[in-house]
């Protein structure tokens, strides 16, 4: 595994680059904006009231990554696209409560205990995704190691599922 993440490390780096720059895009676009349009803590009363529970979680991250990982077959545009729009909803979102007055400390702790586990999975999807742009160009495709960083994924996914829905959501 070690070897095949070493020859693919810029699919890796790829990923996680462009959800970082999409964070900081959301983070912009939010900075810039005037709060006088709209009150985004209306928009985080109503995601505060979304389904915590952990079912409902893990099944949106599943769906999210499968999306991701959708690029493998279609030249990496969902992982593309999807992963755009996720880091730049993060931004966005963490950014606007920020400006509403929320502490970074209470917004860490909304975030970190799940993100460590999730963030990661998101990687992990968007990488394989991203492996699409050379997907039909290679007769080798290692089918093994896909498997491997699916259930990598879905470990992942799972644990964040359940810190989300059983600890962070009552912080």
């Amino acid at each position: 595994m070690r070897n095949y993440l070493h020859r693919n490390r810029w699919f890796l780096l790829a990923s996680a680059g462009w959800l970082l720059f999409s964070y900081f895009a959301g983070w912009a676009f939010v900075s810039g904006m005037s709060h006088e349009i709209e009150p985004s803590s209306a928009v985080s009363r109503q995601i505060d009231h979304l389904d915590n529970s952990v079912l409902p979680i893990l099944f949106q991250n599943l769906f999210t990554s499968a999306l991701l990982i959708s690029g493998l077959f279609s030249l990496s545009l969902p992982t593309i696209i999807i992963l755009f729009l996720n880091g730049f909803w993060f931004g966005a979102s963490l950014t606007s409560r920020y400006m509403d007055g929320v502490s970074a400390f209470e917004l860490a702790m909304k975030i970190v205990p799940h993100g460590i586990f999730e963030i990661p999975a998101l990687i992990i999807a968007g990488f394989l995704g991203f492996q699409g742009i050379t997907f039909y160009i290679h007769k080798h495709r290692p089918w093994a190691y896909y498997l491997k960083s699916i259930l990598l994924m879905c470990s992942l996914l799972i644990c964040a599922a359940l810190v989300e829905g059983l600890i962070t959501s009552k912080l």
